[in-house]
């Protein structure tokens, strides 16, 4: 019920007629300022019990991490109440210690340059039971059709090698030999096999290469055996100390054209 108050126009210093007459005003009302991250209910209780000091240890250690993976609040939820059956669950085939090494690996490997869902990630979250295994209906609706696993706990225990191998992007390839030319270049100057991520780069080196060479009489391969013959000289100044100096605009703007000047390329 809305309260009205009976004020003077003086005592508003408002001139209305003589000053005498007295109006009614309903005052302005504020509605309460909505939380969106329900800080009340958010806050730990004291007394919580978990059912488990295994399930504390895992449930703790998941809140550990911090971004991608969501930090969770001991109370009572939907949520927390997922997590602890997971753990359950989980906890029956594998020991704590399997549990939270697969936490850290994939908290890593979220995050390393050659993760196919590397962008996804970094503007969502992944709640702990959803670690373990997402909800079949999330899981049809939106993931499944993004090659993402229902259970990303399992696909860790698989091993490096079957990870990696599943979950690298690759970039798409139109110039096949230039970039074969530049990974064995990187490969005997780097005196180590380059990585997924650094494949990449080199594919993404060889479309520039084609870019800058053009139609002109110097192709793309013959400029990238030149840049294999200055890397594995001892007598050049091209010592890059990243592989991604290949794709800055300083070689190719400044550092290229003078080393194609000075081999008289061109000519």
């Amino acid at each position: 019920m809305v309260k009205y108050y009976w004020l003077k126009a003086r005592d508003n210093n408002i001139p209305i007629g003589s000053g005498l007459i007295s109006r009614r005003i309903k005052p302005y009302r504020t509605r309460k300022r909505r939380n969106p991250h329900n800080e009340k209910n958010n806050k730990p209780t004291g007394d919580f019990k978990f059912p488990s000091q295994q399930i504390k240890i895992i449930f703790n250690y998941w809140n550990g991490f911090g971004p991608p993976f969501t930090t969770h609040v001991a109370r009572q939820s939907k949520v927390t109440s997922r997590g602890f059956s997971a753990i359950k669950v989980a906890l029956k085939k594998y020991e704590t210690r399997q549990i939270t090494e697969a936490m850290d690996l994939l908290h890593v490997w979220f995050k390393a340059d050659w993760f196919r869902y590397k962008r996804y990630y970094t503007n969502s979250r992944l709640s702990l039971p959803d670690f373990f295994k997402y909800e079949l209906n999330t899981f049809k609706q939106t993931l499944n059709s993004k090659g993402i696993p229902r259970s990303w706990f399992e696909e860790v225990l698989r091993g490096q090698k079957y990870f990696k191998r599943i979950y690298s992007y690759y970039a798409p390839d139109k110039n096949p030999e230039v970039t074969k030319i530049l990974y064995k270049a990187w490969k005997d100057y780097s005196h180590k096999r380059p990585s997924q991520n650094d494949k990449n780069v080199l594919v993404s080196c060889s479309k520039q290469l084609v870019e800058f060479c053009g139609d002109g009489e110097l192709t793309a391969s013959a400029l990238a055996r030149w840049l294999r013959r200055w890397l594995i000289s001892t007598d050049h100044s091209l010592r890059p100390n990243h592989i991604n100096y290949f794709t800055s605009r300083k070689f190719f703007e400044t550092d290229l054209p003078m080393y194609i000047n000075r081999a008289n390329l061109n000519d």
